[in-house]
């Protein structure tokens, strides 16, 4: 079983992105990850992730068929509607926590993000002092209320792999009912 998502990340170091960082003469923007100090991986430990990562998949896709049972269609879950970020629009270098997302690529999902509403600095103020770890708390302690005012917020909807189409009309459909239902 794959015991940590970021392994199948990187297996180069970093080197391919540094490559064309230096073809075009340009460094990159603060926020971009670039492997830097990271070891590039041989063949023999690149194909022990990948086959670490493909059991995960087949143990999500089961998961995932296993909902056919739960719907009451006889068919599985078409999509999952869940937090896109622990936060509303992302602060150019304050994005913390790429874990709302970063399972999506690791299982080689299909996933959409969309706006739903707006953060509102007269509503959304600061209401907890426990934490469930220090990320929780980096994450919330990153929140603020001044900066964030008008920023939209989103969800995103999930689904699996090549539903690209489906995902999209699903997300127009919800889209709208969260438009109307807020009209």
């Amino acid at each position: 079983m794959l015991t940590e998502q970021s392994a199948a990340y990187g297996f180069d170091g970093g080197a391919d992105v540094q490559y064309h960082f230096d073809l075009s003469g340009e460094g990159p923007a603060p926020q971009v990850i670039v492997g830097g100090n990271l070891a590039q991986k041989n063949a023999m430990e690149i194909a022990q992730v990948n086959v670490a990562k493909r059991e995960y998949q087949k143990l999500y896709m089961d998961y995932w068929n296993s909902t056919a049972e739960l719907t009451g269609t006889g068919r599985p879950v078409d999509a999952v509607l869940c937090a896109a970020a622990a936060h509303a629009a992302v602060i150019p270098t304050q994005y913390v926590h790429v874990g709302y997302t970063s399972f999506l690529n690791l299982l080689d999902y299909t996933g959409v993000v969309f706006p739903v509403t707006n953060a509102d600095k007269a509503v959304d103020v600061a209401q907890r002092e426990s934490f469930l770890s220090e990320l929780d708390e980096r994450s919330y302690r990153g929140y603020d209320a001044e900066v964030y005012d008008g920023a939209p917020a989103g969800v995103q909807l999930f689904g699996r792999r090549l539903q690209e189409e489906k995902l999209l009309v699903l997300a127009e459909y919800v889209s709208a009912a969260v438009a109307g239902a807020s009209a």
